[in-house]
Order: C-alpha cells, then sequence, then structure tokens
C-alpha cells in the first residue's frame, strides 16, 4: 500500500471518529463509508497537513472524486 492511501484511511477514521482497527475500503463509495461532502472537506484539510499537500477545492467535487482509491490518484498528482 501506498503512503497516500495509508494516510487518506488514516485521516478518514479520523474524521469519522473511528479507531485504527476500523478497515476502510479504499473501492467504496465515500457515501456507502458514511462521508458526505462535509466530511470530504474535513478529510482534505486532514491530508494536507498530513502529506504537505494544498488541494485546489475549485478543482475538487465531491461528484468527481467518489471513492478512495479516486481521491489518492488526485494526491498523487499533487505530490509531484
Amino acid at each position: 500500500m501506498t503512503e497516500t492511501k495509508e494516510s487518506i484511511q488514516k485521516c478518514v477514521r479520523k474524521c469519522l471518529n473511528e479507531d485504527e482497527n476500523y478497515k476502510v475500503d479504499l473501492d467504496a463509495e465515500l457515501t456507502n463509508l458514511g462521508m458526505n461532502s462535509i466530511t470530504l472537506i474535513k478529510l482534505l484539510v486532514l491530508l494536507e497537513a498530513e502529506l504537505g499537500i494544498q488541494f485546489d477545492e475549485s478543482k475538487f467535487s465531491f461528484k468527481d472524486y467518489k471513492t478512495l482509491n479516486s481521491v489518492a490518484e488526485y494526491v498523487d498528482t499533487l505530490k509531484v
């Protein structure tokens, strides 16, 4: 598993107030994980702090990124 995906799992657990044993399915739709647009924003803020990246909120939409894997792919483009 990549550093990005591990960071996403850690931050999702924090957003959803789950412990470290909570299994985060990176292929599940965000809504099936209990996330909505507000928890996605919380996730982005946590990822920015965790990975030292900056999201362009005008280009990031809840509708465009349906799974955590799609979020991970976008994050990896920011790390280049």
